[in-house]
């Protein structure tokens, strides 16, 4: 389905608006073109934006990177249950994973090779990795699920990285801006959080947000 999908979308990118076609091909090529989807893919494909795939199971990961290798992608794995399983490919693909959540749900059979140490599996094979978590309510969760990793084998600094740095890099956000987004560096975006403690550590708490330059949250706010 995927190879069919990107097929069609280069089939859009590479069809010489000149050329007369039988009337079977330029059917077809026109319902490509009138097609919102196949023509909003196609033009992503085009922008070098990175295809993110949310996939779980270490065969299927395996089977994206064959589709990778075949049509060039820029692509993203997302959720990675299992790609601690394939990290060495991913990381000679040069294939980056947002990996979320990070804490091993073996109950699912999506994730039944789940590992707490994964985020640290994917590091050490040279993968680039950010966190995520699992679902957006969740969110404020983020820097806990990052310690969670920490305390299961990931490098500090990679942690951090994982969900400041790396997350830009990986989605593009950082392209063309110096210095880039996700650091903090003088000249840099002022969004920042500032703790009394360790980031990553249950114990820290939040003690300013700025956004843009601007203090949003300070400790008088509760």
């Amino acid at each position: 389905m995927l190879r069919e999908l990107l097929a069609n979308a280069q089939r859009l990118l590479t069809a010489d608006p000149k050329k007369k076609l039988p009337p079977p091909e330029a059917e077809s090529l026109q319902r490509l073109r009138d097609d919102p989807a196949m023509v909003a893919l196609a033009a992503h494909l085009k922008s070098g934006r990175p295809v993110v795939a949310h996939v779980q199971r270490a065969d299927d990961i395996a089977a994206l990177l064959r589709v990778q290798r075949e049509f060039g992608l820029r692509l993203v794995v997302a959720g990675g249950a299992e790609a601690h399983v394939v990290a060495t490919d991913l990381a000679a693909a040069q294939v980056p994973v947002i990996l979320g959540p990070v804490r091993a749900r073996p109950y699912d059979p999506a994730n039944r090779r789940a590992r707490d140490d994964a985020a640290a599996i994917l590091a050490k094979a040279g993968v680039k990795l950010a966190i995520a978590t699992a679902d957006t309510h969740n969110a404020r969760h983020l820097r806990w699920d990052a310690g969670f990793a920490v305390a299961h084998g990931l490098d500090w600094a990679t942690a951090l990285a994982a969900v400041t740095r790396n997350v830009a890099d990986i989605l593009g956000l950082a392209q063309g801006l110096r210095p880039a987004t996700g650091t903090v560096t003088e000249g840099g975006p002022a969004d920042l959080l500032v703790f009394d403690g360790d980031p990553l550590g249950l114990a820290a708490h939040l003690r300013l947000v700025v956004c843009g330059g601007q203090v949003e949250v300070d400790p008088r706010q509760r």
